[in-house]
């Protein structure tokens, strides 16, 4: 993930090159990326949850704000020479610059010290890094008055929160694949209304006309770069490549072909077409396995995903 956030940035560093006032910080970005979930408990959100109604009286938890407080305070590096105003506590953590400490800032939004039970749990920070925020923005922004509803999050924390949903997205696909969720058989016999449903998010994100094809298309490239035609053999012991094609094997007796009646000739011919069609089925249903099967070829699908079809090259600023 964090190799995803500094990709982003060199990209847009080198995209936008004429227009940005000076290049983004990609060892920053690489950094955001290394610690934005270093406060997350096991279990991901579930366990965030429990972690949150066994703590409700106290405020409650939230990930992103134990990682600020682990980053800030209890990490047992630095001591303050003199508390901070306001908070009487000594305690610095990493004594990370401002800007890092930013970059992991996903949430302008203070948790509240009393919530009702049952409450979902709340996105921000905690009270206790109250000061710490307001010096992280006055150092970042200075004097600079953000827009009425707008919240303080810096360039690089966008970044960094883009790519966790890549990284997130993408190896979710990939567990999919190795459970047996989902296969590249599948992927390529998505309905249309969902492939429509896709192809229109697509669009209104990049702002280009994208069909169901081209979303197919995407996949189709994918699984075919992954199988070069490698041989996959049927039950019988005769070769099928990763297309479907057969080595030769056809109707047994096709030498009597022309000695049988026109009524039989069609009807072998028929049950000819029928185990070649089941054959191709075969061979498609083979290689998808085996894509799935395969953690390398779980790896390069991921690789190809984030790298070559535009999850990083597609990104763009507003």
């Amino acid at each position: 993930m964090a190799q995803i956030a500094q990709g982003i940035a060199e990209f847009i560093n080198h995209t936008y090159k004429t227009t940005l006032p000076e290049p983004i910080d990609v060892r920053l970005c690489f950094a955001a990326g290394l610690v934005h979930d270093i406060g997350h408990p096991p279990f991901g959100h579930n366990g965030e949850r429990a972690l949150d109604n066994a703590m409700l009286e106290y405020g409650g938890f939230e990930g992103n704000a134990q990682t600020l407080r682990i980053l800030t305070r209890l990490e047992k590096k630095v001591k303050y020479a003199k508390a901070l105003e306001g908070d009487g506590d000594i305690r610095a953590g990493l004594n990370l610059c401002h800007r890092t400490l930013a970059s992991v800032l996903k949430y302008d939004n203070m948790i509240k010290a009393v919530r009702p039970e049952g409450s979902k749990v709340e996105k921000g920070y905690y009270a206790t890094e109250k000061t710490i925020v307001e010096n992280i923005k006055s150092s970042v922004i200075g004097d600079f008055k953000l827009k009425r509803g707008k919240e303080f999050k810096s360039l690089e924390c966008s970044i960094m929160d883009l790519a966790d949903d890549i990284a997130y997205s993408v190896y979710d696909l990939e567990d999919c694949l190795k459970v047996g969720f989902l296969s590249p058989a599948k992927i390529l016999a998505t309905k249309d209304a969902l492939l429509e449903k896709v192809a229109a998010t697509v669009s209104k994100q990049i702002k280009e006309d994208v069909s169901k094809e081209d979303v197919l298309d995407v996949f189709f490239d994918i699984f075919a770069g992954l199988f070069q035609g490698e041989p996959i053999n049927d039950e019988s012991g005769a070769g099928v490549d990763a297309t479907g094609s057969s080595d030769g094997a056809g109707m047994r007796n096709h030498e009597d072909r022309d000695s049988l009646q026109p009524a039989e000739a069609a009807r072998r011919q028929k049950l000819e077409a029928e185990r070649e069609g089941f054959k191709r089925f075969t061979a498609v249903y083979k290689t998808s396995r085996l894509i799935s099967d395969d953690g390398y070829n779980r790896t390069e699908l991921s690789s190809q995903l984030v790298h070559d079809i535009h999850l990083v090259s597609g990104v763009g600023l507003q």
